[in-house]
């Protein structure tokens, strides 16, 4: 899992865009790059699908006892819930309970508002990522939250982001 981990923090912090390729490692990667399980080029994710589903059958498993014990007390609890979400929803981006602790770990100023709208943007160029409006609901429920949070601390919405200015 460790390498999942890896695959699903760059999707979370640095990728522009993400594609899951047909197929398993073996398949995408050239000869000679050992046990990598992705490519990453450009800012640009490739994860095979074989690689995305073995990742979501564990990730399943973290994510459900990760959740048995919310509220989670440590960050180390907070990143492995995080981290799980993240694989269930690039295999999955319509599933709502990942999608709602994600949510939490934001109102619990464990995920930056920035850092997951971009995490989604990275989502949405899954292929039917762009479909789900599960997901385009996460954005504007982040959205909205950003300016509330921007308001508060500026005493007005001069200056704060929102859905229609992005």
């Amino acid at each position: 899992m460790r390498d999942n981990l890896r695959v699903f923090t760059i999707l979370a912090r640095h990728s522009v865009g993400v594609e899951i390729l047909p197929g398993d490692p073996r398949t995408w990667l050239p000869e000679g790059s050992g046990d990598k399980l992705f490519l990453y080029e450009q800012r640009n994710l490739g994860v095979p699908h074989k690689a995305v589903y073995r990742a979501y059958l564990e990730a399943t498993h973290i994510f459900c006892s990760a959740r048995r014990s919310w509220p989670p007390s440590t960050d180390i609890e907070k990143g492995t819930l995080a981290n799980a979400s993240s694989v269930l929803l690039l295999a999955n981006p319509a599933h709502q309970t990942a999608l709602n602790s994600r949510k939490r770990l934001i109102l619990s100023g464990y995920l930056d508002p920035t850092t997951e709208l971009g995490f989604t943007a990275a989502l949405l160029s899954v292929h039917d990522g762009s479909k789900q409006s599960s997901l385009w609901h996460h954005r504007r429920w982040i959205l909205r939250q950003s300016r509330k949070n921007c308001a508060s601390s500026l005493g007005g919405d001069e200056g704060c982001l929102n859905e229609f200015t992005l």
